[in-house]
């Protein structure tokens, strides 16, 4: 048994553009999986974290 764990990072300043860059090797991960015959009942996904960058100082505002 082998449990394999991915960390997918994208920053941008468009929330949806981020996303769709996030998510394609995620679908490439999950794509090779499904090729490697492990069921998907084994396979679990979907952990998103959104948080605001800031330069410097986290108390000043965030970038947008």
């Amino acid at each position: 048994m082998a449990t394999l764990t991915f960390d997918i990072s994208a920053q941008d300043k468009d929330l949806k553009q981020t996303y769709d860059r996030a998510s394609q090797p995620m679908q490439k991960i999950l794509a090779q999986a499904d090729r490697s015959a492990i069921p998907q009942e084994d396979i679990y996904s979907g952990v998103l974290t959104v948080r605001p960058w800031y330069d410097g100082d986290r108390k000043k505002k965030a970038k947008s």
